[in-house]
């Protein structure tokens, strides 16, 4: 019987580098025939060079296509004329090796270029350099088997990358890892997580091991939340925070240890793993913080306590003001009109005494009222709801009407908004602003006073404009007169109590009326401020917030 056989395993083409066997063909024609066939139907890429001149006499699908050639582009060619990219890159000098001396040559994970789909790529291969022999030992050529782990790569570099940058974020975190094998029940810690449990870095970690390293009082909840967790059907989280017995870990810790359970198909958990934190110092600040805000807070009751007292002190005061000091004043301003009116022929001079002394008790009363408005305003607790300013102004002129007849004034009111407010505070800023309109006009000129509003958003205000409540917008209502106005310098001025631009003998008032207006403003959350120029009349803005009515 013929003999007809081959010497060759395809597990040699992965093995490690070496002598090892070498191909032998026996019976030339018959041995190439089902070599070829073996080539041909082999699961990697495979081919044969022959010759010194390295010939490509064999090569299968696989390696055509990680060549990126086609048959008839290399069979019978020298491997360097039909791959010419593959020249000078060290693959001479290996083939000469093998073919001269039988010795396997094993490369693992090599770039190499190769000039694929009209581009150089540089994928990269495990291959096998392998003599090949006839019958009689003579080397004729050698076998390459290879295999492309580009994407194997590429993937594991990922992996790598993605390694790194969890290991990056647990380092950067101080965080520490740690997992349960819950049929072995033996739990693997990093060493720093060994650390915070006073665990030796080669200790064998059993679950109840782990316990003993922490408090006994927190141990219930540790196993309630790991059975929680492990639970046929739960979420498998695990978040809960516990403390280290010192006996066992070395110091006393504040750890938050998270996790996620891993189920088999069949809903079985097997696995639980996770991070771990020493919380220990932001716990402490938050106890601090927690003892310096309730510290915070005795203090500020006991400030409104006080506030309350000094508020019911100060109502006790305007009652007494409105009422003890009030009739002393009228008292004085009655009795001299009945000496003005029984006894003025008797009097003389003494008449315009007593004409100065009633101007004075009526400059008095009147300086008391309006203390008792701005103190109102400034103790009184508002409450607010939608007001309408249309309302609100029409009221006022309601009030100013016989004075508005007097003067000859011309008024304009463009519809007004509605706001959250006090009506009776608004009442008293819309009050005193027309007031004034009416009161500062120039002589022999009719006053014309305008009102109008328009909505800004906040980004819109003047630099100098500074609302007490922070909106996203606010409206602001003007009102124009066309009266004596001011110097703009004094406008930062114009709102302090007690402030006047003019002498009592040009025009009467206490000076405490547009420091009114100020406290309606801030009260409602807003501003106000003036312009003027002197001769030409004064503007005044209020600016209050675009509340949600």
């Amino acid at each position: 019987m013929d003999r007809h056989f081959l010497q060759f395993s395809p597990n040699d083409l992965h093995g490690s580098s070496g002598t090892g066997q070498s191909i032998t063909v026996a019976e030339p024609a018959t041995g190439q025939q089902r070599f070829g066939m073996m080539v041909e139907q082999a699961p990697v890429a495979m081919a044969l060079f022959s010759g010194p001149q390295f010939v490509i006499t064999l090569a299968n699908e696989q390696v055509l296509k990680l060549w990126g050639r086609t048959h008839e582009q290399v069979i019978n060619k020298p491997l360097f004329e039909a791959l010419p990219e593959t020249s000078n890159q060290g693959f001479e000098d290996l083939l000469v090796g093998v073919y001269t001396t039988g010795e396997r040559f094993v490369a693992k994970e090599l770039s190499v270029t190769l000039e694929r789909n009209g581009r150089l790529e540089r994928p990269s291969m495990d291959f096998v350099y392998e003599a090949f022999r006839d019958a009689d030992g003579t080397i004729t050529g050698v076998l390459v088997a290879c295999t492309e782990i580009t994407e194997h790569i590429q993937q594991r570099q990922i992996l790598n990358e993605a390694q790194a940058t969890l290991q990056g974020a647990i380092d950067m975190a101080n965080l520490g890892t740690w997992s349960i094998d819950l049929n072995t029940r033996i739990l693997n810690y990093c060493q720093r997580a060994r650390a915070w449990f006073g665990i030796g870095p080669d200790e064998i970690i059993t679950v109840e091991r782990a316990y003993q390293s922490i408090q006994e009082a927190d141990r219930p909840r540790v196993r309630e939340s790991i059975l929680a967790a492990t639970a046929p059907g739960s979420n498998g989280v695990y978040d809960l925070e516990y403390t280290t017995d010192p006996t066992q870990a070395g110091e006393e810790r504040t750890l938050r240890a998270q996790g996620k359970t891993f189920f088999t198909p069949q809903g079985n958990a097997y696995k639980i793993s996770g991070t771990i934190q020493d919380v220990t110092e932001q716990r402490q600040s938050q106890r601090v913080l927690s003892e310096l805000v309730n510290e915070r807070t005795r203090q500020l009751q006991t400030s409104m306590q006080e506030l309350e007292r000094s508020n019911e002190n100060l109502e006790r005061f305007a009652y007494v003001a409105s009422h003890d000091l009030q009739e002393p004043l009228r008292k004085i301003q009655s009795f001299g009109k009945i000496l003005t009116d029984q006894y003025s022929s008797d009097l003389g001079d003494g008449a315009d005494l007593i004409r100065r002394m009633q101007l004075a008790a009526t400059r008095m009363s009147t300086l008391i009222t309006d203390l008792l408005a701005l103190s109102h305003v400034s103790a009184q607790r508002a409450t607010y709801q939608p007001i309408s300013l249309n309302d609100i102004v029409s009221e006022v002129l309601t009030d100013l009407e016989l004075r508005i007849q007097e003067t000859g004034a011309t008024l304009t009111i463009n519809p007004l908004p509605t706001v959250m407010g006090d009506s009776s505070q608004l009442r008293q800023l819309f009050q005193n602003l027309l007031s004034n309109a009416l009161k500062f006009r120039r002589p022999g000129i009719e006053p014309i006073i305008q009102l109008c509003h328009d909505t800004r958003d906040a980004t819109d205000l003047p630099p100098s404009v500074h609302p007490a409540q922070a909106s996203a917008a606010y409206y602001y209502v003007e009102v124009i007169d066309n009266g004596i106005g001011f110097d703009q310098q004094q406008a930062d001025q114009i709102f302090q109590v007690f402030h006047r631009l003019h002498g009592r003998s040009e025009f009467s008032g206490s000076g405490v009326g547009l420091a009114i207006c100020e406290k309606v403003a801030i009260n409602h959350g807003g501003a106000i401020t003036a312009t003027g120029i002197p001769g030409e009349g004064a503007t005044f803005t209020l600016y209050l917030p675009v509340n949600q009515l």
